[in-house]
């Protein structure tokens, strides 16, 4: 077997964390969890692991579209030609062509329902759009249990949401009920052949679609799945030889965008699977993996043969002076991610926020949020914004559904932080078109989100520990913090102050 494992396309070392693994794939008696820790080499692992079955029809069920491509060509150019790396939107796409003929993808289609709604007419624009935008959140939120809406929670955003636009020509009972028939129409078969990106995923479970069997599963990133997910993916393998469900529970920093924080238990649960510890990483040094380990994962451990690195806690204008192409800022927030490029821009460095390819929002929404004051005083906006954002907070301190307080306080700290030495809102534009467009640059310092930088990694890597939040659960910040500290080759940096007074 171990011949198999070790062929040149792969070239993978098997150690005796690998071996157990390997056995029960290449003879399966029960479906397995693999908790891969950072940087053990999952992706390498499950490449081999194919090669053990090369003519089993084959699923890898995968987040986004580039890394199933690039699955699919690596494992194509080892001869094997009966594996399908596919995302769960590609299959859901697949059993929605299958029920329902072409179907066209459209960004309109929640639009459209909205407007056969009789009362639509009567919702002003920024009603109609704010609606819109809670109607595809509840949608994504559902997938926590897709077939059940919490009415409350969803009334209590609302109500948060329109606070302080009332209108005498709708009432707010009269939005919810809007709000609330719109997301039962849109789990309805799609009319005119048209669906969302959501319904990709969504309706195959509500109108319970047929799915495509294979005789073997894998399921990458677990910890990301959320329950319809984690559905497509036992339908998947109603039938199979194995399922083979890969992922890392301390990676679990997707919650508030549907996924389950409990998906890696819930597949144990639900699949009756066998774990596999995966704790060995070839990619953070000694120094980091001893961190890691005593703060995060007692069996976390790096090769031997890792460098030895360092971990270091350094003030925020050393950073800025050690920093250099090639290295990774990480940061919790946007406003803390904003201040270090600005603060590195002063310093004649260059620097580029990392952006994922769906993230479409290069100015963080400040735009829209600004184009309203667009004529006013700086001093005016923050005066009118602080007593806005203020009502806001205070309604969702106690709703930690959707854990909004945060996301508002961030974005007035990052405007906050954008005035400065500003007369005028034009001025803070110009401000954001400036550093949008610098931030592109392909080389020079990376900065980026902790969740944007998942999956990547480099040398030397510099974590902002003021811009993680005290209104996080214990366990959420330490997930957040241990992906951070794992994408550092050799040197973690954890950097102490926010950046305020360093230039």
């Amino acid at each position: 077997m171990e011949q198999q494992l070790e062929k040149p396309e792969t070239s993978m070392e098997v150690s005796e964390f690998h071996k157990p693994i390997f056995s029960e794939i290449s003879t399966p008696t029960r479906n397995i969890i693999i908790q891969a820790r950072a940087g053990s080499g999952k992706s390498t692992l499950c490449r081999s692991a194919v090669s053990l079955h090369p003519k089993e029809k084959t699923l890898m069920l995968m987040f986004g579209a580039k890394n199933a491509k690039d699955m699919q060509t690596k494992i194509k150019s080892m001869g094997i030609e009966t594996v399908t790396a596919r995302t769960y939107h590609s299959v859901g796409y697949g059993a929605l062509f299958s029920a329902f003929g072409d179907i066209k993808v459209t960004n309109d289609r929640m639009s459209k329902i909205l407007d056969k709604h009789p009362a639509s007419s009567k919702l002003f624009p920024f009603q109609r759009t704010e609606a819109l935008n809670f109607i595809n959140f509840v949608r994504n939120y559902s997938r926590i249990n897709p077939k059940i809406i919490n009415l409350l929670a969803v009334k209590t955003g609302l109500r948060i949401k329109f606070d302080g636009f009332a209108s005498s020509k709708v009432s707010l009972e009269e939005i919810e009920k809007v709000v609330f028939d719109c997301i039962k129409a849109s789990a309805c078969p799609p009319e005119n052949g048209e669906i969302d990106t959501e319904d990709m995923v969504y309706l195959p479970y509500v109108l319970n679609l047929r799915l495509p069997k294979y005789n073997r599963v894998y399921v990458d990133e677990a910890q990301d799945s959320s329950s319809v997910n984690r559905y497509m993916a036992m339908t998947c393998a109603a039938s199979a030889n194995q399922l083979i469900i890969v992922g890392d529970d301390m990676q679990a920093i997707y919650a508030w965008r549907g996924a389950d924080k409990k998906s890696m238990s819930n597949f144990q649960k639900e699949s009756n699977s066998t774990t596999f510890p995966l704790p060995m990483s070839y990619r953070c040094s000694l120094a980091v993996a001893n961190l890691v380990k005593r703060r995060f994962v007692p069996d976390f451990q790096a090769h031997p043969l890792n460098r030895e690195g360092s971990v270091s806690s350094i003030d925020y204008s050393d950073m800025l002076d050690y920093a250099e192409e090639g290295d990774m800022i990480l940061s919790r927030t946007n406003s803390t991610l904003v201040r270090a490029v600005f603060r590195l821009f002063m310093r004649g460095k260059a620097a580029r926020i990392e952006r994922s390819r769906e993230d479409k929002n290069e100015d963080f929404g400040l735009k829209f949020i600004l184009n309203k004051h667009l004529d006013s005083s700086t001093k005016m906006m923050l005066s009118k914004i602080k007593k806005w954002t203020d009502v806001q907070v205070s309604s969702l301190e106690d709703d930690e559904a959707y854990a909004k307080a945060a996301d508002i306080k961030e974005q007035f700290n990052l405007i906050m932080f954008l005035a400065e030495d500003t007369t005028f809102v034009s001025e803070i534009i110009k401000k954001i078109n400036w550093l949008v467009e610098l931030s592109k640059a392909e080389n020079g310092i990376t900065v980026s989100s902790i969740h944007r930088a998942k999956g990547a990694e480099a040398k030397n890597v510099f974590v902002l520990e003021s811009s993680f939040s005290s209104k996080e659960t214990p366990e959420e910040t330490d997930n957040l913090k241990y992906v951070a500290y794992t994408r550092a080759i050799e040197n973690l940096y954890l950097v102490q102050g926010d950046g305020t007074n360093s230039y």
